[in-house]
């Protein structure tokens, strides 16, 4: 409460500086804010989500990958895989055109990508190693003779790569065809690839993406876009879209004032949760995703408490879903565990058979009952830090254990040190400990606990993990989600650890734009759909 009233007052500090400096809806005007610097306007170099959200907007690439992962067409209409398995061949709409109105062709795109190969670019093209896979080129990336890689152009509207060895088409369109993009041959061809860096080009790109380069700010840190109305994939109705560093204290501010629609960046739960009580926030629209920011979880001593039945029955006790509500609710999932979140098609379902939330105390109560009959004292050392969101779970989780029968100790004791004692696995310390760790979107995305080759929070010697771990990382198709479903399985049914929620993303824009929840969340692919964006005012 002391944070939230923190973020409260110096919110009403911004709006009351910031008086009536509310943005007007001139011409259809967008502002947008990023929390920090795109570079340049060379789409070579995607060094950052920054410059990748610039670049998407100026130039053309080959697909659109969604949130979801779904691949849909952007400049290919189609794609096809050679039968062995070394020739994807695009078919190319022959409705895109550059900005200057000449049509993009195929001969476009492949004197774009043998431009990437050139070992001029090699400094200027940060992931020039990825074209490394072509054939025509080295290990570098670089071609071995003049204009060897292997890009060709049948005709005006199909473009084929060939690679040197059986290309994953799907992980090509997904994690890598971002770096492609198409540039003006008849413009640039006559250019000296030596000084490309310097090329005036890029003072004022001509591109053919669904935004028309109109102004850079003299200190960069603002870029004016027009939409291009010739641009073949939507019917926007915005006119112009200003990029704006912000700086990330900023930000809500901002958006409450209007000064910007939107933002990249997800906002802060706490800080998403006071802006809603101040003037502004009737304009805004707080979205919330299923993408996690960190997890909670009970960090069993393995070596202590090495009797499954008791890590089951601490499982049991718990209601998640009271957990999720004592931390502010919608801004948590309950969880009983996260990869279920991160499980794609392409890999494996999270299995039906284990419920997010495990609660029952009736279960828990009778693998306790059983434990004591082995000899367990019924005693649980449950240890949190000394303050903040995590000290006050401890007495919500040790209530609940107390609940079923469980003799609880609570102890609080800075987390630094509470962590180095669940790595020590020391008797009589205490038999778990409430961490909060980071979270990624992977399927086999709590790897670094699940293990005994290192030192870990868990004290596991259980190898049965890794021979898992080792087993998926090595299988494909439908015999990685077989062992995928085992492996959760397993982990379900040992509670090595206890997870009990994840903090899910904010975002935060004007009501202007409609619902652009799912355009900010393809930024993480590299792309943004700025031509499906239409303005109700």
């Amino acid at each position: 409460m002391k944070k939230l009233l923190s973020l409260l007052l110096a919110f009403a500090l911004l709006l009351t500086v910031a008086g009536t400096a509310l943005a007007e809806d001139v011409n259809g005007t967008v502002v947008f804010g990023l929390i920090s610097s795109w570079d340049n306007l060379v789409p070579f170099t995607n060094s950052s989500y920054y410059s990748s959200f610039v670049i998407s907007l100026l130039y053309d690439r080959l697909v659109y990958v969604s949130p979801d992962g779904t691949v849909s067409p952007r400049a290919a209409t189609a794609w096809e895989l050679s039968e062995d398995g070394k020739t994807v061949t695009f078919t190319l709409n022959p409705d895109a055109k550059f900005h200057d109105g000449t049509p993009v062709t195929a001969e476009d795109w492949v004197y774009s990508i043998r431009l990437l190969s050139k070992s001029g670019v090699g400094t200027l093209f940060t992931d020039q190693s990825l074209l490394a896979a072509l054939e025509g080129t080295d290990e570098a990336g670089i071609e071995v003779s003049e204009n060897s890689v292997a890009a060709a152009a049948p005709d005006a509207n199909t473009l084929t790569l060939t690679f040197k060895q059986n290309v994953n088409l799907d992980s090509f369109l997904k994690s890598q065809s971002y770096y492609l993009v198409v540039l003006p041959a008849h413009l640039l061809e006559n250019e000296n690839v030596d000084e490309i860096a310097t090329w005036d080009f890029w003072n004022a790109p001509v591109g053919s993406g669904p935004a028309v380069f109109s102004a850079l700010s003299a200190d960069g840190t603002e870029l004016t876009v027009n939409r291009f109305a010739d641009y073949y994939q939507g019917d926007a109705n915005w006119d112009t879209l200003i990029v704006r560093q912000t700086a990330s204290s900023a930000l809500s501010s901002a958006l409450l004032t209007g000064e910007v629609d939107a933002v990249y960046t997800p906002v802060g739960n706490d800080e998403a949760i006071a802006m809603q009580t101040l003037p502004g926030a009737e304009n805004l629209t707080f979205t919330l995703t299923d993408d996690l920011v960190y997890v909670y979880t009970i960090a069993i001593n393995n070596t202590i408490v090495a009797d499954e039945r008791i890590r089951q029955a601490v499982s049991y006790a718990i209601d998640r879903d009271i957990i999720a509500a004592f931390l502010t609710d919608d801004y948590v999932s309950p969880i009983g565990e996260p990869m279920q979140l991160y499980l794609t098609a392409d890999n494996a379902s999270y299995p039906a058979d284990i419920p997010v939330n495990k609660y029952d105390p009736e279960k828990a109560k009778e693998l306790l009952e059983a434990a004591k009959a082995d000899g367990y004292d019924g005693k649980f050392v449950l240890a949190a830090p000394v303050a903040g969101q995590r000290a006050d779970m401890a007495l919500v989780v040790g209530q609940l254990l107390q609940n079923v029968g469980f003799e609880v100790e609570l102890v609080t004791i800075d987390a630094a040190t509470m962590m180095a004692d669940l790595r020590a696995a020391q008797d009589g310390i205490y038999d778990g400990g409430i961490i909060v760790y980071g979270i990624a979107a992977d399927p086999l995305v709590r790897n670094d606990i699940y293990t005994t080759a290192s030192v870990t929070v868990l004290a596991l010697k259980d190898q049965t993990y890794e021979d898992y771990q080792a087993k998926i990382a090595a299988a494909t198709g439908d015999d990685r989600a077989a062992l995928i479903d085992e492996y959760l399985h397993y982990i379900s049914d040992q509670e090595a650890a206890i997870w009990l929620a994840a903090k899910r993303q904010c975002y935060v824009f004007n009501n202007r734009l409609g619902d652009i929840t799912d355009s900010l969340l393809g930024i993480a692919n590299r792309n943004i759909d700025v031509w499906n964006w239409v303005l109700s005012r």
